[in-house]
């Protein structure tokens, strides 16, 4: 289900917290995963909006956003070059300026 989904990918970031001391490339590598595979959040089949798919879309809005955040403060420290390299190269680059501005 959609809630335990977000609830997995909530448990992964906690994870990415407790590398960022000890490998700060795996977890920025990992950010950036979890930033580019967060899960979609369908309609309900009724096509109604109930209060518990809103507040699920509100957990999904706080969880991208969070790691948003965390992702942004990690790539603050690093050259441009190395994030490039890190997104998979120069040949990655228009895959990912559009995944990001999807998002």
């Amino acid at each position: 289900s959609a809630s335990q989904r977000l609830q997995q990918h909530t448990e992964q970031l906690w994870a990415v917290l407790g590398q960022l001391q000890n490998n700060p490339d795996i977890a920025l590598q990992t950010l950036d995963a979890l930033w580019l595979n967060l899960p979609a959040l369908p309609l309900p089949s009724s096509g109604v909006r109930s209060d518990e798919w809103r507040t699920l879309l509100k957990a999904r809005l706080d969880i991208q956003s969070n790691g948003r955040t965390l992702r942004s403060e990690q790539w603050k420290t690093r050259p441009l070059l190395t994030q490039i390299d890190n997104l998979g190269g120069l040949r990655q680059a228009p895959q990912l300026l559009q995944h990001e501005s999807q998002r």
